[in-house]
């Protein structure tokens, strides 16, 4: 794309956004970049582009300057769905995403991993068997865009991608793609669930012949899909096809033949999906061409990330868990059987159109009581009432202290909301943060 002499404004002032509008300057675009929030840090951020040449706008959207544009970039956390958007679209002004703008810009090989769980810690452990030759970009980690400015470009390229950026993205050609899972998330943003799979399914459906996707053999969507690649599955449990999964406590890899690939008890992190999340990770591995011996060697010492299962503290005798990057349904519920029964739950947060039906079964099995917080605390109480002890608090510091009490001796307190933060912290990190903060402080 000839950037040179255009204009283009960029929407968002996130990293993204940010990493944009400095690449688009470098390629000569004028560049104007507008961000509809306001705070000390995108003012901060807005400064920095300023004494660069790029001007901008806080609090708003001014639609006839962003009209001006050659093109419109969206930053990673724009909902291209939004009507002014849409309208942009209908009167013919070219509309794309900060993941098109570096992937039409890129030149080396990239992985593309999305899922309704698991990403984040997937890509991370991904790096960690590939080591130096790989970086992670996309929703995490460094903008693509950075990589070009910076000319830092590696081997291989970890993209974890979102629904909301597979939504918008024009052309997506990964080597190997990775859908996880999917469970129903971020119906506050997408139609209806349908609309949020469609998004999903995208990431493979641009594929070219001898790439290849890797499918978790636990659910079905596949069998309904079309891919030039080649098919492979992943599994914590044991399957029939070929891939990775479990067996008699090994992990195991098949394709023309089995070999095993590390004992079950070698791997660190708690819970199946995290197990799920290990298979998919070494048969990525395996088809990049790593030999077993080394993936075996650095799956061992991948020691997780904050805030997914994290042990807080044991205080006495009750184990409090952050949880905090729980943020839908599906993972609340895998995090609940991933710990032993005797559960105190803090659940709640800025609510995302959840259905917790899925989480009523455990409620006799492995939950003891419900601490509900946050904008959907009354939601949780008329849900779980009928079923458990709920108790709606107010503060979160409230929500520590009351779960503390409420736990006896071989009890797990567990941060795991189901939720976004957003109606009480900036973002999930700050939440487990301040969960974990409260519980050292427990005398």
């Amino acid at each position: 794309m000839k950037l040179r002499g255009k204009k283009v404004s960029v929407v968002g002032l996130g990293i993204s956004g940010m990493e944009a509008a400095l690449f688009l300057q470098e390629k000569g675009a004028e560049v104007w970049i507008t961000e509809r929030n306001t705070s000390p840090e995108l003012e901060k951020r807005l400064q920095g582009l300023t004494r660069k040449g790029i001007q901008g706008e806080l609090g708003k959207h001014t639609l006839s300057r962003i009209r001006e544009a050659d093109l419109v970039v969206l930053s990673s956390g724009v909902n291209p769905a939004e009507v002014w958007i849409q309208e942009l679209k209908e009167e013919g002004k070219e509309v794309i995403g900060e993941l098109d703008l570096g992937l039409m810009h890129l030149s080396s090989p990239y992985i593309g991993v999305t899922g309704s769980n698991g990403k984040t810690t997937t890509v991370h452990l991904l790096k960690h068997l590939l080591g130096e030759e790989a970086e992670i970009a996309g929703n995490v980690g460094i903008p693509i865009t950075r990589l070009l400015r910076t000319g830092e470009i590696p081997s291989w390229l970890i993209l974890e991608i979102s629904s909301f950026q597979l939504k918008s993205v024009k052309k997506f050609q990964p080597y190997l793609s990775i859908i996880l899972n999917i469970s129903p998330d971020h119906l506050d943003w997408h139609a209806n669930f349908n609309d949020y799979r469609s998004a999903k399914m995208r990431i493979f459906q641009d594929q070219e012949k001898n790439t290849f996707t890797l499918w978790n053999a636990e659910e079905d969507w596949w069998e309904l899909q079309k891919t030039n690649a080649r098919n492979y599955f992943f599994s914590a449990t044991h399957h029939s096809r070929p891939g990775c999964f479990v067996k008699d406590n090994w992990i195991i890899w098949r394709d023309k033949k089995e070999e095993a690939v590390m004992p079950v008890r070698e791997w660190r992190l708690q819970g199946r999906h995290n197990l799920s999340n290990l298979t998919a990770a070494l048969a990525a591995g395996i088809l990049l061409g790593k030999p077993l011996s080394l993936l075996r060697e650095k799956a061992r010492t991948f020691p997780g990330l904050p805030h997914r299962l994290e042990i807080v503290r044991w205080w006495k005798g009750i184990q409090f868990v952050n949880d905090s990057k729980a943020t839908n349904v599906d993972a609340v519920y895998h995090a609940l059987l991933s710990l032993p029964p005797g559960i105190i739950l803090i659940l709640g947060g800025q609510d995302k159109g959840n259905d917790y039906s899925p989480l009523f079964s455990l409620t006799k099995t492995h939950l003891k009581k419900i601490i509900a917080i946050g904008e959907s605390r009354d939601k949780i109480y008329q849900e779980f009432s009928p079923l458990i002890e709920v108790i709606k608090v107010k503060s979160f510091p409230e929500a520590v202290k009351i779960s503390s009490k409420s736990a006896s001796y071989g009890d797990t307190v567990l941060l795991s909301p189901a939720c976004a933060s957003f109606d009480m912290f900036s973002n999930f990190k700050e939440r487990g943060e301040v969960f974990r903060k409260l519980v050292e402080e427990l005398p």
